[in-house]
């Protein structure tokens, strides 16, 4: 699992609530288009947006304030392949990743520049030399798993000119630059192999490359463009994205129990919501709960709180007792508990 630095509390909780993101393949008998609902592909109601560092573009410039390990790197030089990993020593995937890209170091020493780059590493009060030396620690703890170049950013100028450039949001995060100086791939390290082997042999397909890194991003794209419109005051917005979400539960989304129940848990927790639409909220909350074959607690808790807010209050008591006796956390057995007893209570 990618993290990023802002949401790493908020998503050790939804590893709680949702512990397997994608658990099968698209199966068309699971659509979100309830009688009456307008269906519509994704791609008619958001365009698609294309980030300023991409497949093909000249890479950033290194804006690195250290070194730990390895001759320094100021510039891509050409004719020689680079690999850049974003990393932090609070990311566990990507300590966890280490070694492989020392693996990788050692396979391309002739060919290949690795540089990890430690980002989104300030601990709340810490002064920039007192980072430094923290990180610098950690890296030379590290030892023979960090088997390449390492260092620092400068003051947050990495995530703004690659990640945010790039419209990427956790890591870890790799970028490939080929020996022209461009962007010839990003993505998890865990997945640079074949793409990485391509580039060093001059045989990498930019255009293909591209076009799945575009429908991976489409989807990120309208993703947040669902939960940032739902929130709308604006009636009409906010009917737009319930749209959008309704299409992602149709394609992209609509064999993973664990992405719908997310969208149905935000639709039906989010404080922020104004126009609230428990329609939605039920029907995709019931498209979870089908998927996941009705074996998982959490898509039993959301589709119990859709049915009691819809009027369901029998079926809700009967899905919560069930969520109950299928829960794994003891930290949630008082929300849950506390859920039956609301549906209980006599009005």
């Amino acid at each position: 699992m990618r993290t990023t630095r802002g949401t790493f509390r908020y998503t050790a909780f939804v590893v709680l609530l949702c512990p397997a993101i994608v658990v099968a393949q698209p199966d068309p008998a699971h659509r979100s288009a309830p009688d009456g609902v307008r269906v519509e592909a994704l791609a008619d109601i958001v365009e698609f947006e294309r980030p300023e560092v991409w497949i093909g573009t000249r890479a950033p410039a290194l804006r690195l304030e250290r070194f730990f390990k390895g001759e320094a790197v100021e510039r891509f030089e050409r004719g020689r392949v680079y690999v850049v990993e974003l990393w932090a020593t609070w990311c566990a995937p990507c300590i966890a990743g280490f070694p492989h890209m020392t693996r990788l170091q050692e396979r391309y020493a002739d060919a290949v520049t690795f540089i990890g780059v430690d980002i989104w590493d300030v601990q709340e009060n810490e002064p920039a030399p007192d980072r430094i030396e923290r990180v610098g620690a950690f890296v030379e703890a590290q030892g023979e798993r960090m088997g390449y170049r390492v260092a620092i950013e400068r003051e947050g100028e990495m995530v703004e000119s690659w990640l945010t450039a790039s419209s990427q949001t956790g890591i870890p995060m790799a970028y490939i630059v080929d020996a022209s100086g461009a962007v010839a791939w990003m993505g998890s390290p865990m997945d640079i192999d074949a793409p990485l082997a391509d580039v060093v042999s001059g045989e990498h397909d930019y255009e293909k490359t591209a076009e799945s890194l575009r429908h991976g991003l489409f989807v990120v794209q309208a993703d947040q463009a669902f939960r940032e419109g739902v929130r709308s005051p604006d009636e009409d917005e906010a009917a737009r994205a319930y749209r959008i979400g309704r299409a992602l539960a149709r394609e992209d989304y609509a064999g993973e129990w664990g992405r719908q129940n997310l969208m149905a848990w935000h639709v039906l927790h989010d404080d922020q919501i104004v126009h609230r639409d428990l329609g939605f909220a039920y029907e995709i909350a019931r498209n979870a709960y089908e998927l996941s074959e009705g074996e998982k607690a959490i898509a039993l808790y959301c589709y119990a709180l859709a049915s009691f807010r819809v009027g369901q209050r029998e079926q809700a008591v009967e899905l919560q007792t069930r969520a109950i006796e299928l829960l794994e956390h003891e930290q949630m057995r008082g929300m849950f508990e506390d859920r039956l007893a609301e549906y209980s209570r006599e009005e």
